[in-house]
């Protein structure tokens, strides 16, 4: 449930940073995300991560990091997830979910071996 609350805070934040956009990909960018968070918000993670990445490479939108990183732990896909989380640490370097995501690479990163 704390996932969907955070996905729509930034999923609005995104949507109405892109609606501000003249840049045609914009638009088409947040079409994508729109369609990644019904399809995430459906349990279609296969999908909605496609979307998330078209979304991303399109707008370059360092939000969109964050939801590509979540979308992998739900594909059970932890080395994508950290590659995702850490990016979005790079573009962002205090978000405001820096405690779930310090948490969510610690939880996924094994742990060295003796």
């Amino acid at each position: 449930m704390r996932w969907l609350a955070v996905t729509g805070v930034i999923g609005t934040l995104l949507c109405c940073s892109l609606a501000r956009a003249e840049n045609p990909d914009e638009a088409i960018a947040r079409a994508h995300f729109q369609t990644g968070l019904s399809y995430y918000e459906s349990d279609h993670y296969a999908s909605a991560v496609k979307e998330f990445q078209e979304a991303w490479r399109l707008s370059r939108r360092s939000a969109i990091l964050y939801n590509i990183a979540r979308t992998f732990e739900k594909l059970d896909d932890p080395a994508r997830a950290v590659v995702h989380y850490r990016r979005y640490l790079e573009a962002v370097p205090n978000p405001p979910e820096l405690a779930q995501v310090s948490e969510a690479i610690a939880r996924l990163v094994p742990a060295p071996r003796p």
